[in-house]
């Protein structure tokens, strides 16, 4: 079991054990996370605004993107694990290579993305916006 929250940390957690295993520090209150249990990747998004992915098994972190101006509002990895999606308060939805350590496209609205899905079979992507 995997748990975060607002003292900037991440703990992994032997469930049947009821122990913890390990935990990284990541230093801001962590917001949001989703793990892609394939691949072993854990993306965080803290108040900072940064996307950090660590890597569960390695005890690490293994990339970071900073590009959004505004609340990171949802994460998405597609169902291979190579990419990562992140939506914003800012009106953009960005695509992140996680391979490659890159963003690979962009889309802004002139409304908050609130909310975000990628089909299983990566064809559509799903948004819920907020009209002020």
């Amino acid at each position: 079991m995997i748990s975060a929250g607002y003292h900037g940390d991440i703990k992994v957690w032997d469930f049947k054990g009821r122990e913890l295993r390990s935990r990284l520090v990541v230093g801001c209150p962590v917001v949001k996370f989703v793990y892609h249990r394939t691949n072993g990747l854990l993306a965080t998004v803290a108040e900072d605004m940064i996307l950090r992915l660590f890597d569960v098994v390695a005890l690490r972190m293994v990339r970071k993107f900073d590009c959004h101006t505004d609340r990171v509002t949802d994460l998405c990895f597609s169902e291979d694990g190579k990419w990562l999606l992140s939506s914003s308060m800012d009106g953009s939805l960005r695509i992140w290579d996680v391979i490659f350590a890159r963003q690979i496209d962009a889309m802004h609205v002139d409304v908050s993305i609130t909310a975000l899905s990628l089909s299983p079979n990566m064809d559509i992507i799903l948004c819920n916006f907020f009209f002020f």
